[in-house]
């Protein structure tokens, strides 16, 4: 088994956060309404402003907590997809190192990375989505396009940041920072679409895109197989313990 290393996961604190708005607006909100409903009724006894502040109150709290709801599924959904690669980059030889949300600075600029791979095939960050339905791109495109299936059987798309653009952005940062550390290492991006209920159609050459429905094992095969810089022992340990600096 690999050694896993983690902070507290950044997503975990934004999960807390969404939930303390949710319980906000589903308590607070009516609160608000009701105290403004007492003024109005003993300052001006108003029954069209009355119903009118009622009225827009329960659209605002019902249109507050859907958006929140939403949010809070979104956050949910990225921990969950993140947890479940952290268990599978665990299999991994213990000669492997797997550091999990670790924010690396270069240039004044920041990247948080879902996942280090450090071993003796190399350095590797991996970026996981945990999306369902059809996923399309190529490596080239500014965005990626999710195709679902609603609840009531209705079809639609969104678009999202391209992934392996996005990934490449770490990769750069990480390795910048290993070489200002006199580590100088080539790394290797990988983006994994995690949730069992995506199919991915995504044309990537450089930096390889899988999912679960390839297999969940085939990110682990990639990794201790690729031929890529064999790293030492040594060279390991020294990459490991630096970036372990950064969990906080």
């Amino acid at each position: 088994m690999a050694n896993v290393i983690h902070s507290k996961n950044s997503l975990s604190v934004q999960l807390k956060k969404q939930i303390f708005k949710q319980v906000l607006y589903l308590l607070g909100l009516p609160v608000a309404v009701f105290v403004c409903l007492i003024l109005i009724r003993v300052l001006s006894d108003n029954r069209v402003l009355f119903m009118s502040v009622g009225t827009l109150g329960l659209f605002a709290w019902a249109i507050l907590n859907s958006i929140q709801y939403g949010k809070i599924k979104i956050v949910y959904s990225g921990l969950k997809g993140e947890k479940n690669t952290k268990k599978l980059l665990a299999t991994l030889p213990d000669s492997y190192t797997v550091l999990s949300d670790i924010k690396v600075e270069v240039e004044g600029k920041s990247s948080q990375i879902d996942h280090i791979v450090v071993g003796p095939t190399g350095v590797y960050v991996i970026e996981t989505k945990n999306m369902n339905g059809s996923i399309v791109g190529n490596e080239s495109d500014h965005q990626f396009v999710q195709h679902k299936i609603g609840r009531r059987g209705g079809e639609y798309s969104k678009s999202f940041y391209n992934p392996v653009k996005q990934v490449g952005t770490h990769v750069y940062r990480l390795a910048t920072y290993l070489k200002k550390h006199s580590l100088e290492t080539w790394v290797q991006g990988v983006v994994y679409f995690s949730n069992p209920d995506a199919e991915v159609n995504v044309n990537s050459g450089k930096i390889p895109v899988f999912s679960f429905e390839d297999g969940p094992n085939q990110i682990v095969r990639y990794v201790t197989h690729h031929e890529g810089e064999t790293l030492s022992t040594e060279k390991v340990k020294r990459i490991a313990d630096l970036l372990s600096k950064l969990i906080l």
